[in-house]
C-alpha cells in the first residue's frame, strides 16, 4: 500500500513540474453560453443607470468590456462636439464686429403732433411759472 501512495505522489509531482514548465498545454478558454450584450449609450442618464450582468467572480469580463467601450465611444463623441462648439466660439469671436449704427432717437407721430404744455406761442414758459391750468398770474 505504501508503495502505491508512493507512486501516486510522484506521478503528481512530476505533472506539476510538467505544467510549470510550460509543456502541459494551455487551457482553452470557455465558451460564452450567453449571447452578447450591445449597450446603445447616447446620454449620461444611460450611464447611471447601468447594471452589469454578475459572473461567478464578479461581472462578467465580455458585458463589461462592451459597456466599456459603448462608454469609450460616448465620451469621444461628446469630446469631439465640444472641441467643434469651442472651435467655433473662438472663429466667431475672433471676427470683428460690424460699427454700430448710430442711434437717434425721434418721437412718434402723434406726440410730434400735439403741442408740449409748458410750450406757448410766444415762447416756453419757464418751468417755475408752469402750471397744470396754465402760466400763473402775479398781483
Amino acid at each position: 500500500m505504501f508503495l502505491v501512495l508512493l507512486l501516486a505522489a510522484a506521478v503528481i509531482i512530476a505533472g506539476v513540474v510538467v505544467v510549470a514548465t510550460g509543456r502541459g498545454g494551455e487551457l482553452m478558454p470557455a465558451a460564452r453560453d450567453l449571447p452578447e450584450v450591445r449597450y446603445r449609450l447616447r446620454t449620461s442618464a444611460d450611464v447611471s443607470v447601468l447594471r452589469l450582468p454578475l459572473a461567478v467572480l464578479g461581472y462578467s469580463e465580455h458585458a463589461t468590456g462592451s459597456a466599456l467601450r459603448a462608454i469609450a465611444v460616448l465620451l469621444a463623441e461628446k469630446d469631439a462636439e465640444i472641441s467643434g462648439l469651442r472651435d467655433e466660439v473662438r472663429r466667431l469671436s475672433d471676427r470683428p464686429e460690424p460699427a454700430a449704427a448710430p442711434v437717434t432717437i425721434s418721437k412718434p407721430a402723434e406726440q410730434a403732433a400735439t403741442p408740449d404744455p409748458v410750450q406757448r406761442s410766444d415762447g416756453p414758459v419757464p418751468a417755475s411759472q408752469a402750471v397744470a391750468g396754465g402760466p400763473a398770474s402775479s398781483a
